[in-house]
């Protein structure tokens, strides 16, 4: 994986994370899913954010899971 450039200023772009499978998550109903995705929100924040300051990369990825995953309750929730 490349290192990516951490000049003052740049912002850099980050992995995209894919929600679910489309096909597990119709499997399910609506509360089901939000209470499993808010759940590993909680997970990564929780997880991600205990980690020591100086590893800025790690929690730049965790918090774009959480926002992945956002994006894909939100998506689930406008389509029923």
């Amino acid at each position: 994986m490349e290192e990516a450039d951490m000049t003052p200023g740049r912002p850099q772009q980050l992995p995209y994370v894919s929600p679910p499978d489309k096909k597990m998550s119709q499997e399910k109903s609506g509360s089901n899913i939000v209470v499993e995705w808010m759940s590993a929100i909680k997970e990564i924040a929780e997880n991600g954010y205990a980690l020591p300051s100086a590893n800025v990369h790690s929690k730049d990825e965790k918090f774009q899971r959480i926002i992945g995953m956002c994006n894909a309750v939100i998506m689930v929730l406008k389509e029923n």
